[in-house]
């Protein structure tokens, strides 16, 4: 088998050293496939998915006085979110006494 040296001379190469070279040439190869395989594996995971929203129930008090523009308390699933509203006395419109 002939081949090309650097300086451009012809140079043959023998059935070993061919054989070897092949062989580096699969090596780089399936490493090349298993890296592009890998790539494609983390790009998808890296691409965040849409997350389904567990549904709402919106509390308000009763006899609410304020007229806010929030709602007094949102269950989201587990989790209670209270509005951070003072109390209010009812009759007096004022805060209670310490």
């Amino acid at each position: 088998m002939a081949g090309y040296t650097p300086a451009g001379k012809l140079e043959f190469i023998s059935k070993d050293k061919f054989v070897w070279r092949l062989a580096v040439n699969r090596r780089v190869s399936n490493l090349l496939i298993v890296l592009v395989v890998a790539g494609a594996f983390t790009l998808r995971g890296a691409v965040p998915q849409p997350a389904l929203q567990t549904p709402r129930k919106v509390f308000n008090a009763p006899n609410k006085t304020v007229e806010a523009p929030f709602s007094d308390g949102i269950l989201a699933g587990n989790t209670l979110y209270l509005a951070g509203r003072i109390g209010l006395d009812a009759k007096t419109g004022k805060p209670p006494a310490e």
